[in-house]
């Protein structure tokens, strides 16, 4: 056995350890400390874990987010190149108009029903298997005093532009 002067090698690291912990015991903040260390090393961080975490790629957090900053600021190029094809064609279908100018005439639909979006929170995201992405928003919006909360589901495909809208 190795021996340090006259003592046991096994000898010192133990008694270099009890007087470790005696002194990190006797000092709660070091003890809270160390209870913080084990249970961050136990338990781990939440959300870290990869299955459980939603893949977000740079394009869908950039569409659906930029789809929400359009329509609360009514900005017609914003909301219109957040949209897939598919939902710029039926957008189009439904007002009759051809690219930006059918996300103006909702702007108008809106501003002659006198309701105006004034703030948005996202909710919750989740990744679906066939590889959308669904966000969950509300919605603050006031027409005249009057205040509501709306619930706004985006779904975006896996290109990551929005491709329905509930």
């Amino acid at each position: 056995m190795a021996r340090i002067g006259e003592y046991p090698l096994s000898l010192v690291a133990r008694r270099a350890a009890a007087r470790t912990i005696r002194h990190l015991v006797r000092d709660p903040i070091v003890l809270l400390a160390l209870a913080g260390l084990l249970a961050f090393l136990v338990i781990g961080v939440p959300g870290t874990d990869a299955a459980e975490r939603p893949a977000r790629t740079a394009a869908a957090e950039n569409a659906a987010d930029q789809y929400m900053r359009g329509m609360l600021t009514r900005d017609v190029a914003e909301v219109f190149t957040s949209l897939s094809p598919e939902m710029r064609r039926s957008l189009e279908q439904r007002t009759g108009l051809a690219g930006p100018a059918a996300v103006a005439a909702i702007f108008q639909e809106q501003e002659r029903s006198g309701e105006k979006i004034v703030g948005y929170k996202q909710i919750a995201a989740y990744r679906t298997v066939q590889g959308d992405e669904v966000r969950f928003y509300v919605v603050q919006a006031r027409r005249g005093s009057e205040k509501r909360e709306i619930p706004y589901l985006l779904t975006l495909a896996p290109d990551g532009t929005v491709a329905k809208i509930e």
